[in-house]
């Protein structure tokens, strides 16, 4: 694989936290290869950078990180495993995949976004009230109970 992987990290303090952003953050490692990357970030990631997991995510992050110095000061640290632009989509799922996320399946994403289409559609106005089943029939055009519906 390529050998321009990223892993960044991000320390929280309760200082910071109350501000609103990290104590510390920068680069672990930059520009490594993927096996580094992976033995640095470990073999579970906690979620990605956009839901629901697909071929276009960027980067994933860890679980929390906490050790026994990190716990007693109330320090929460995490890392970041940045995918290189040439990663193919394919690739990126099987990676998500292999850390443990949830992946979007293509075909059934189109799936979602026709049916929720549809739904809206069915929320307009049936043009004729007394069909069975408005939301499917007359967005068909056919309707068992109405020969005229969908005109």
């Amino acid at each position: 694989m390529l050998s321009n992987w990223n892993v960044t990290s991000s320390l929280a303090t309760l200082e910071s936290s109350e501000d609103g952003d990290y104590a510390d953050c920068g680069f672990e490692f930059e520009g490594t290869s993927f096996r580094s990357a992976i033995r640095c970030f470990g073999d579970i990631a906690e979620s990605a950078d956009s839901w629901p997991v697909d071929g276009r995510v960027r980067w994933f992050d860890s679980p929390i990180i906490q050790d026994r110095a990190h716990f007693e000061l109330g320090h929460e640290r995490h890392l970041s495993l940045h995918i290189p632009a040439q990663i193919t989509p394919s690739s990126r799922r099987r990676l998500a995949r292999l850390l443990g996320l949830q992946v979007a399946d293509p075909d059934h994403a189109a799936f979602l976004k026709f049916y929720a289409r549809e739904r809206e559609l069915a929320k307009q106005e049936p043009p004729y009230p007394f069909c069975i089943q408005p939301e499917i029939c007359c967005r068909l055009g056919h309707c068992p109970r109405n020969p005229n519906c969908g005109d």
